[in-house]
């Protein structure tokens, strides 16, 4: 076996069941992204006018938690990516709690998304 096949056979995406209090105490699986499901998240949420990025913060959050949010006992994915609005209506504390785990699993603690905002 290569060292390329051994990288690239190494599970490397961090997960973690977190508490969530407002949904009643539910736990819920986030796993970390991949490179390529980060920058589709950042890309869905940056647009560019006259050369300066803006990034959507809000919409940052709720694509983080659609994409991150799994079922502890199954392993499969909590929502689907049409369910951005219900998901957009729960508890931000709820949702903050989620996202925020998914950006530190992922690599991009809350600094990565303040610098972002200020660009």
């Amino acid at each position: 076996m290569s060292l390329r096949d051994d990288i690239l056979g190494i599970k490397d995406c961090a997960e973690k069941i977190i508490d969530v209090p407002e949904w009643g105490g539910i736990k819920v699986l986030v796993k970390a992204f991949t490179a390529g499901q980060k920058n589709s998240i950042w890309d869905a949420c940056t647009t560019v006018t006259d050369g300066e990025a803006k990034v959507d913060s809000n919409r940052m959050m709720i694509l983080n938690v659609i994409g991150s949010a799994h079922d502890p006992e199954t392993g499969k994915k909590i929502f689907k990516a049409g369910d951005f609005e219900a998901v957009a209506a729960k508890s931000a504390g709820a949702i903050e709690r989620i996202a925020r785990a998914a950006r530190e699993l992922s690599g991009s603690g809350d600094k990565a998304l303040e610098d972002a905002e200020k660009n």
